[in-house]
């Protein structure tokens, strides 16, 4: 932050042995000290050496850094391990909005062009003049069009000192030397006027070739059943966008066109990826975008899901069949017969399969990831994700925020995955996905919150339970933010609740003996209101709900962390009634009522 506030005043400083101008006699020497002659003076030399040695050692390695973060910035905020050396980085990141992380080398470019242009054009003020204003107009049409800063108090006061600071620089114009420059400021003046009308002609030959010769589209078309692999498929765009520069289709985001879904597929598509899960090859649409993409011979790439069987040749000519009248209508109203689906899907048997195990940890799905980029041959970004997150996974003392759901569905797993990806990218802190009791009670011990993703069957699942008890169970605990991701999910009754206090689970370790403390765990989680996030939506909506729960969130982190839920054990002292349910008073410091 220090470098950020002192970088323009330092430059400057450091740039100030290399303002010389030539005198009456012809000899060049400094503004600030006029009795040394440049660059023949020896104490001018010993000046020039240290600023030198002061540029690179500040501005240059400043400028640097800040390049080298920004262009690591995604690859670093998908990892835990990523998120913690990222850490690092928050005087650059810190004070921008998350998708406008790149803004921090914009700012400190700006800065340097400024303290540059005196020096640069010390023969020539007029010109300084000119240059100084069309930096700061840049930087004031940059700050309207993206609004950076993360507070609205901090975008207006940017936007009024740059304004400011240009009538300032009209206003001291007339005063400037008008001798020296000339000859540039004219140049410089034809250039823009050459300039405004070559984009005159740019724009008009543009519009042309767009409407003649539209652009490729899509690198990546992405077939999927939404209820099988609707959530995966979001969390591979998430993670091809660490790994390569193309565009991804994905029908949430692209809603409008969904009328035209085929004529994607057929004219702005250069792969077809099919996330075969069991279910898509029985999906009616899913059938039309392969068979389009095979008649137009579009490479067709498959990534087989675990607990993918191949079908049958028997089997796959069964499949139109189970289709209603209407179905079947619908596809040959854009010419597709059901013939034509079973010689696509005989095709799709013999396309070459890229694997992937969808529990398996990010490290695994985003090497898979990277040979889907390599089988679509779309190009890469410049540092690979080995490359970057290659560095084991953080402490758990290092831990912030722990997330968990029903980790031992696939679908749910990858909310969670998605989640934690987002959360770091927003917090800038290190986020972990807890899959089962031993990893909740060591990441426990030191996060000081805990997001639970609410989905269909979650209070059913032992894992979870076993999960929930482990971090309930410590004498101190971390916050707890329920977040509802499913809108399956539903609230138990409270006959539910009875039985799972008189008989638990009905598993080894979840039995009898732990159902009053099972039943005063999930009570204690259902009394906090939960936050909606829905990971089948558009891109848009995700990233607004996640803001949302960032706010909470961000909040609960500078607070310390509170008293355990329920008592590690359930016994009974002599001459005391048995406990079912822990009665001490709620933490003030929890969120449980948020209005």
């Amino acid at each position: 932050m220090i470098m950020f506030a002192t970088f323009i005043g330092l430059t400057l400083i450091l740039l100030h042995p290399f303002q010389c101008l030539s005198g009456p006699n012809g000899i060049p020497t400094m503004i600030r000290d006029p009795a040394l002659r440049c660059y023949t003076d020896a104490d001018h030399i010993v000046l020039v050496a240290l600023a030198v040695v002061g540029l690179l050692a500040y501005p240059v390695a400043g400028i640097a850094l800040t390049f080298w973060a920004t262009w690591t910035y995604q690859l670093l905020a998908s990892s835990p391990a990523g998120a913690k050396r990222l850490k690092a980085f928050r005087f650059i990141f810190a004070r921008f909005k998350v998708d406008c992380y790149q803004f921090g080398v914009f700012f400190i470019l700006r800065n340097f062009c400024i303290a540059l242009t005196p020096t640069a054009l010390v023969a020539a003020p007029s010109l300084q003049t000119l240059v100084m204003a069309m930096v700061l107009l840049i930087s004031f049409y940059m700050q309207a069009r993206y609004w950076p800063w993360r507070t609205v108090l901090a975008n207006r006061s940017e936007a009024c000192v740059s304004f400011l600071m240009i009538i300032l620089l009209i206003g001291l114009a007339p005063f400037q030397d008008p001798t020296g420059g000339e000859e540039i400021l004219g140049s410089v003046l034809a250039a823009i006027t050459v300039g405004i009308l070559a984009s005159a002609v740019a724009g008009i030959v543009n519009a042309i070739r767009r409407h003649f010769w539209p652009s490729d589209g899509f690198s990546m078309f992405l077939c999927h059943h939404k209820a099988g692999a609707g959530v995966l498929a979001r969390q591979l765009k998430m993670l091809l966008a660490n790994q390569s520069q193309g565009k991804v289709f994905l029908d949430s985001d692209q809603l409008e066109d969904l009328d035209l879904i085929f004529d994607t597929v057929r004219g702005k598509t250069k792969n077809l990826v099919i996330l075969l899960s069991p279910e898509v090859l029985t999906r009616m649409w899913c059938a039309g975008e392969i068979v389009t993409a095979h008649v137009n011979r579009i490479p067709i790439v498959v990534l087989k899901l675990d607990g993918m069987t191949m079908p049958t040749t028997h089997e796959i000519r069964a499949i139109p069949s189970s289709w209603t009248n209407e179905q079947q209508a619908t596809l040959q109203s854009f010419d597709i017969s059901l013939d034509m689906v079973t010689e696509a899907y005989a095709f799709v048997m013999t396309v070459s399969f890229v694997h992937m195990d969808r529990f398996a940890g990010l490290d695994s799905k985003a090497f898979a990831i990277s040979s889907l980029s390599r089988t679509c041959h779309t190009s890469s970004v410049c540092f690979s994700h080995s490359s970057i997150l290659s560095s084991s996974r953080p402490s758990t003392n290092s831990l912030q925020v722990i997330v968990t759901g029903a980790v031992t569905d696939a679908e749910a797993l990858a909310a969670c995955e998605i989640m934690q990806l987002l959360m770091q990218k927003e917090l800038q802190v290190a986020v972990e996905v807890i899959r089962d009791a031993a990893a909740a009670a060591a990441g426990s011990a030191a996060a000081k919150v805990f997001l639970v993703l609410l989905s269909h069957g979650l209070l059913e699942d032992p894992h979870f339970a076993a999960l929930l008890l482990a971090v309930m169970k410590n004498e101190t605990a971390p916050h707890i933010v329920t977040i509802s991701a499913d809108t399956k999910f539903a609230f138990p009754t409270g006959e539910f609740l009875t039985m799972l206090e008189a008989k638990g689970l009905g598993r080894p370790g979840l039995g009898t003996e732990e159902g009053p403390l099972l039943s005063a765990a999930f009570r204690a989680l259902l009394s906090i209101l939960a936050l909606p996030f829905s990971p089948l939506a558009s891109e848009a909506l995700i990233n607004s709900q996640v803001t949302e729960i960032s706010r909470r969130v961000s909040k609960l982190l500078t607070s310390p962390r509170r008293a355990g839920t329920i008592p590690r054990k359930l016994e009974v002292p002599d001459g005391e009634q048995p406990l079912t349910q822990d009665k001490e008073a709620p933490d003030p410091n929890e969120d449980s009522v948020d209005l």
